[in-house]
Order: structure tokens, then C-alpha cells, then sequence
């Protein structure tokens, strides 16, 4: 299963924020020019500067930018999951609800995480549970139950 273009995507939309420059550069090029708007007009000698209008250039560009952005996360996230299989998108979609730890701990429990989120088993999971008195076999479903 490749899932990198998932990858590209925030931890909060299922991904694991590795952003590629190629993808989204001509939407951050287009952001940055109207969120300057104010800066280059005064550059070319069209108004004076103000930092208030500065400011309130600043404040109606950003709220646009980010529902442009955040439409094109769910769409893209969207594209992606539907060509896998229905279990596998059940699974992906979770992520979306319980990926905050992928941004915080870069340990064993980091990688763990990453796993089940892309639907791959850990490594070095124990044959049986030690905490069963009948030593079920152990799975991902058993630990997570």
C-alpha cells in the first residue's frame, strides 16, 4: 500500500504534515501576494503606508486562505481514500480523529502509531498475551481492547 501523497497532508486530515513545495507552491505564491497587498502598493509608490491598513489587509486575506486550504486538504484526503479498500478507509479516516500523538512523541509508541494509522502491523508484536490467564494470542484488536 503507498499512502505519500496522505503523508503531505496535516496531521489533523489524516496525514503526517511532510509537506512537498511542488504541490502547494503556486497556492502559497498566490496567498503571500494578496496577504502583502497593502506592502507592495506602498512599495510602488500607489499609497502610503499605514499599519492598520497593513493589518486589515492582512485579516481579510487570511480567513480565505485558510477555507481555500482547508476545502483542498478534504478533497485531497478524499481522492486518496477511496481507492483503497472499505476496511482500509475506515481506518484512515479514524486517523483523522486520533492523530494528534504523531506530532508529539518520536519514540517506540511514535512509531507504533504510524503504523496502525497507515494500516501496517508493529513490529515485534508478542505471540500471546501475558496478561490473560488463558494466553489469548496476541493481536492489534486484543491490545486495543
Amino acid at each position: 500500500m503507498q499512502t505519500p501523497k496522505l503523508a503531505e497532508l496535516p496531521v489533523r486530515h489524516g496525514g503526517l504534515s511532510l509537506s512537498n513545495p511542488t504541490t502547494n507552491s503556486k497556492e502559497c505564491y498566490r496567498s503571500s501576494t494578496l496577504y502583502c497587498t497593502h506592502l507592495l502598493s506602498t512599495l510602488r509608490g500607489r499609497v502610503q503606508y499605514s499599519p492598520v491598513d497593513n493589518l486589515k489587509c492582512q485579516c481579510e486575506v487570511m480567513p480565505e486562505y485558510w477555507s481555500r486550504i482547508e476545502a483542498a486538504y478534504k478533497a485531497k484526503f478524499k481522492s486518496e481514500v477511496d481507492q483503497f479498500p472499505q476496511d482500509t478507509q475506515r481506518t484512515l479516516k479514524r486517523a483523522m480523529k486520533a492523530g494528534r500523538c504523531l506530532s508529539a512523541m518520536p519514540s517506540t509508541e511514535f512509531r507504533d502509531a504510524l503504523t496502525l494509522r497507515y494500516v501496517r502491523l508493529p513490529s515485534n508484536l508478542p505471540t500471546s498475551c501475558d496478561g490473560c490467564v488463558k494466553s489469548k494470542k496476541f493481536d492489534v484488536n486484543h491490545a486495543l481492547d
